[in-house]
């Protein structure tokens, strides 16, 4: 349809197809000498003063048709792009346009300004043939403009008689004659000069930002819009645009022709299987909006991404309240989601503990005339902060306590304290605020416990104790979730949970909490079934952060070849190995008694004095004596030397005291106190805490 418009309505013959092919030869050498393509021709015959009428088309048509057989110009393909150059200056040692307009290494192009002077064609400087093509293109450019505005006018006005009268099949013949493609682009700039930041053909504003969209979507649309402007002639208009749904964007594109109408989405719109707060059902909703709330559910600041979002980037989302909204059924999803995993972890735990080859048997107790077989398993926990700071006062408000199967490594048990509520600070700061208006008197800080914190709605604050503390509070409370529901009932011998052996970190607070609130509900059946041992982590960090801090508050071990960072990282590795290597020979007493002596003599192995070490896998000096029994003491010294790759061969150099204090860090035994002894394996310690019911 293009093509049979350009032929009718085209003044432009042949003779002035080649006159704009000669003219760009008559630009200066170092310019014309240069490959260019069609864009670039056009672009630089109107610099130079040829009217603004001519296209690139124009150009690409006189190229294919007027320059039979190279005669005005010689053409290359490169990178699937068609480059000329005037043939009067090409010649065979003329650089192709990959050598001449990019560089040949990075294939990046190279910037070549191919322009004359501005309205060079106008100048002095310019030939007379020049300026005769020149004039003479011109006119016919003009001639042509003037041509194609009658039918531009037409086309505006048969645009209105057909978008008022609605879409008939005389109305659509009627436009497939009428309407070139052309003119339907320019009807659109006709119509917005006096506001241009209006969208063509409507008075939809553009919106200057972005927006998530599904790929899938988009692809559709762009194939449905394609298609349907290939059939009608013409392209669809906006006719509207709703982005009042937070992050959604509704669009709908309508043809001007038959008023068909493409809506675009950004996305589906989905049903959340939970309500929100107080409803019994829920609705129809954007995805993306589900997507950005549950994104906010793992842990990301909602308030500061968000306002990164829409004012960084622009980025349209929805409101802060609605996003809360939505966050709170995702929070409602995950509890349902947790409740239920939180079972079958516990049931798989009772049953792989219960198919254990050195399996004890059930805590076998009665409550209430009923008797109760409860499992009898391995669990380890630990607790964290929400904020954490070493050898420092924790100051948090969110603390959380986790417990694992030690039989499946799933989590079998959590407890979340929360001592702060932005609802209850705005209730008192509320209430604090009116009495001081009513009374005209200020309150101190010792009156404000004389004032209530009720509110409406839920309250975040579950908690009354710090996070510092509130782990052994936490063990507590799992502890007798274990046993008991809300209510108080049994929970059932495949779902109930006895923590024969707790594994925690050095503290025996927390696991002494849990194992006694066990034997409250359990009874006098629980009293000695219970064990406490710390975990390798925790153990080699104490004996870690202990070493440090000798060295601070000792100077005697602060030296080159003494206590330095690297001696310490390498008696945490010695530490490590023995028990790790037990680990997996659990209740073996000869390898148990083997480790224990082991980790005794690691402070001496350190200062070259090997009188305690037993097993030659950790011990290079062994290693040298057995492969070299008839050495003296010097020559296995030497070649220990040698063979160490540690601190150079060198040993430390404490004396009997430094060692016997670095020893008892070790063994947890800080005269006169004694601590807690090393004695089990996949836990360096071992601490036998007494029930009592």
């Amino acid at each position: 349809m293009l093509k049979a418009a350009i032929t009718c309505n085209n003044p432009l013959n042949s003779d002035v197809r080649k006159r704009i092919l000669i003219i760009n030869n008559c630009l200066p050498v170092e310019k014309a000498a240069l490959w260019v393509t069609a864009d670039e021709i056009r672009d630089r015959l109107v610099h130079c003063g040829v009217d603004h009428a001519l296209t690139a088309d124009i150009v690409s048509h006189a190229l294919k048709n007027a320059n039979r057989h190279d005669i005005f110009f010689k053409s290359h393909r490169f990178n699937n792009v068609m480059y000329y150059i005037p043939a009067n200056h090409f010649n065979d040692n003329l650089p192709l346009p990959n050598e001449q307009r990019f560089k040949s290494k990075q294939g990046r192009s190279i910037r070549i300004s191919i322009n004359p002077s501005r309205d060079f064609f106008l100048q002095d400087e310019c030939s007379e043939k020049a300026k005769e093509h020149l004039g003479i293109i011109n006119a016919a450019l003009r001639e042509m403009s003037e041509i194609s505005k009658p039918s531009q006018s037409q086309s505006s006005d048969a645009f209105h008689v057909s978008k008022i009268s609605g879409p008939t099949d005389d109305s659509n013949r009627e436009a497939h004659v009428e309407f070139p493609v052309e003119s339907d682009y320019v009807n659109c700039a006709i119509e917005n000069t006096d506001s241009p930041d209006l969208l063509g053909g409507c008075d939809i504003r553009p919106y200057d930002g972005y927006i998530f969209m599904k790929a899938q979507i988009m692809e559709d649309f762009i194939n449905m819009a394609t298609c349907h402007a290939a059939t009608c002639g013409h392209p669809m208009k906006l006719t509207m645009r709703d982005i009042s749904q937070g992050a959604a964007v509704k669009e709908i594109w309508k043809c001007p022709l038959c008023l068909h109408e493409i809506e675009l989405n950004n996305c589906p719109m989905v049903k959340t299987k939970v309500p929100g707060r107080n409803r019994k059902f829920s609705r129809l909703q954007p995805e993306i909006n589900v997507k950005i709330a549950t994104l906010f559910c793992v842990g990301v600041g909602m308030k500061k991404t968000v306002e990164a979002l829409e004012n960084k980037l622009s980025i349209k989302i929805a409101d802060y309240r609605n996003i809360r909204h939505t966050n709170s059924k995702v929070r409602q999803a995950i509890n349902t989601v947790y409740k239920s995993r939180m079972i079958e972890n516990r049931k798989e735990h009772v049953a792989k503990t219960r198919q254990r080859t050195n399996y004890a048997g059930d805590i076998v107790w009665e409550n209430d005339g009923e008797v109760h077989s409860t499992s009898n398993g391995v669990i380890f926990a630990d607790g964290a902060g929400c904020t954490r700071a070493f050898n420092h006062r924790i100051k948090g408000r969110q603390s959380v306590l986790i417990v694992n199967s030690h039989e499946t490594k799933k989590p079998i048990g959590m407890v979340h304290s929360q001592i702060s509520c932005a609802k209850c600070t705005h209730a008192l700061n509320t209430r604090i605020r009116e009495h001081e208006e009513a009374t005209g008197t200020t309150i101190t800080v010792d009156q404000y416990s004389n004032f209530s914190m009720a509110h409406e709605g839920l309250c975040y604050r579950n908690s009354k104790h710090n996070p510092a503390s509130a782990e052994e509070y936490q063990a507590k409370e799992v502890a007798r979730d274990f046993l008991v529901d809300e209510d108080g009932n049994y929970r059932g011998d495949d779902l109930a949970i006895f923590a024969a052996q707790t594994i925690t970190d050095c503290d025996t607070r927390t696991s002494k909490k849990l194992i006694q609130e066990h034997a409250e509900i359990i009874g006098n059946a629980a009293i000695g079934k219970a064990d406490h041992s710390p975990d390798i982590g925790h153990v080699i960090k104490d004996v870690n952060n202990m070493l440090y801090k000798v060295r601070s508050k000792d100077s005697s071990f602060n030296g080159r070849y003494l206590l330095s960072n690297e001696r310490i990282k390498s008696i945490h590795t010695d530490l490590r190995r023995p028990i790790s290597d037990y680990s997996n020979d659990i209740g073996n007493e000869v390898l148990r008694q083997q480790c224990l002596q082991q980790i005794g003599s690691i402070i001496r192995h350190h200062c070259g004095d090997h009188s305690k070490c037993t097993v030659q896998k950790y011990c290079t000096y062994l290693q040298t004596k057995s492969e070299n029994p008839t050495w003296d003491e010097e020559q296995l010294k030497v070649e220990c030397t040698k063979r160490s790759c540690r601190h150079g061969g060198r040993s430390m150099d404490l004396s009997e005291k430094g060692i016997l204090k670095l020893e008892a860090i070790l063994d947890k035994n800080s005269t006169p106190r004694p601590l807690i002894k090393l004695q089990d394996v996949e836990v360096a310690m071992h601490a036998k805490v007494s029930l009592v019911p």
